[in-house]
């Protein structure tokens, strides 16, 4: 690991011909970054912002907390995308089951919305009751 340039910290982990990765803080920078340029100006794969504490993986300005931009997230089968409510518990909402179907999760008495910023609620699904797998369309 070696120090590259003047203005920068940077540090540099490289197999000889064969591979380079770079992380640090360039010169007037305030972020993180890792990438493959000698100045991490170029070529970079992820930054986190200073002032912000923001991620961006592929792009060097995210908009978000975290902003993923030409990419997939992918997760396993069998395992949860959640959000955290605001009483602060976090709930389970889309995974995909043994079976390979699609699982959307509510809690009883909740509605899920399906529509878009024009028109949120074309198709509104209401848990009503806890046992007997009812529902019913709003």
């Amino acid at each position: 690991m070696t120090p590259e340039m003047t203005g920068a910290a940077v540090l540099k982990f490289e197999q000889t011909d064969i591979f380079a990765m770079r992380m640090g803080v360039p010169a007037g920078g305030d972020y993180l970054a890792i990438g493959q340029s000698n100045d991490l100006t170029t070529n970079i794969w992820m930054i986190v912002e200073k002032s912000t504490g923001s991620v961006g993986l592929g792009t060097v300005a995210p908009d978000e907390r975290l902003d993923m931009s030409d990419g997939n997230i992918i997760l396993d089968n069998g395992q949860w995308i959640k959000f955290r409510q605001s009483n602060d518990v976090n709930r389970n909402i889309i995974s995909f089951d043994g079976n390979d179907d699609t699982l959307i999760q509510t809690r009883l008495g909740s509605r899920i919305n399906l529509g878009d910023a024009d028109f949120p609620n074309v198709l509104v699904v209401e848990v009503t009751k806890k046992r007997g797998r009812q529902c019913r369309l709003i």
